[in-house]
Formats: structure tokens, sequence, C-alpha cells
């Protein structure tokens, strides 16, 4: 049975104009971002960014 979840990663092939999106558009909080990852609050849920290598 799941409890919680905590965190959610989508792969996405541009990380700059999705973090944009992200922050712009759907108003979240980044958290932190990485060279292939950036990580976003979402009411206590984390919604990850993630690039294949880039």
């Amino acid at each position: 049975m799941i409890k919680r979840i905590w965190d959610v990663t989508f792969t996405v092939s541009d990380l700059r104009r999705a973090i944009w999106f992200y922050e712009e558009v759907l108003g979240l909080q980044k958290k932190y971002e990485f060279k292939d990852y950036a990580g976003f609050d979402c009411g206590g849920v984390e919604i990850g960014l993630k690039t294949w290598g880039g």
C-alpha cells in the first residue's frame, strides 16, 4: 500500500526551458538546480526535471 509519494521525476530534453515553465507558468518554487537536474517543491512533493547526460 502506498502511504506517501515524496518525488516524481520527469525526463526533459531542454532543462532551461522546462525550468522556466515550472517557475513562471506553474509558479513552483525551485529548491535546487544541478547540471542535469532541477527540483521543485509542489505541496511537499518534489517534482524533478532530469536530462539524460545533459
